[in-house]
């Protein structure tokens, strides 16, 4: 909303394959992370971020920690490219990533490592199907990036599982 919406969103939007490999910008797997279209898309995201965030940081090793993070904004971000093109944006799909690795670590580990109340992944659950009804666009949300939201829960599983089994 500050007149530059147009010029950041093009900066940082994902790109065609001929953008990101012909170009060799190879940022623009990651970047769309970083555009929110609201104040509550952001601060949600921001929220979720740091809560699960700062536990993978508490008990992972910058060398587990990056790359799963690098992962874990590439993955959905290409999963919605693919879906729907490259107008979208945010920060969902890392979140959604951390909750699924959060989640499923705890209960394949021995003893729990991080702070999950129970709740909040039936909520999340419950977010990332409706979000996949027009239930939201009639009451004027605008449109998700529900298959980053889905691709991230995936891969956060799927990351969580092989950490899993490498530490066993």
């Amino acid at each position: 909303n500050t007149g530059l919406g147009n010029k950041v969103f093009e900066l940082l939007r994902m790109g065609t394959w001929g953008v990101i490999f012909e170009s060799g910008q190879l940022w623009r797997l990651i970047t769309p992370v970083f555009l929110h279209f609201s104040l509550m898309h952001l601060a949600f995201n921001m929220v979720m971020l740091w809560y699960f965030g700062r536990q993978l940081e508490r008990f992972e090793s910058y060398r587990v920690l990056l790359p799963l993070l690098l992962l874990f904004a590439v993955v959905p971000n290409l999963a919605q490219y693919f879906a729907e093109g490259i107008r979208f944006g945010g920060m969902s799909g890392v979140v959604y990533a951390l909750l699924g690795y959060c989640w499923l670590y705890n209960r394949l580990a021995p003893w729990p490592i991080y702070l999950f109340p129970g709740a909040i992944m039936g909520l999340m659950v419950a977010w990332l199907v409706i979000g996949f009804t027009d239930i939201l666009t009639s009451f004027g949300f605008p449109p998700m990036a529900n298959v980053a939201h889905l691709g991230g829960l995936i891969i956060g599983l799927v990351c969580a599982f092989g950490t899993s089994l490498m530490r066993k």
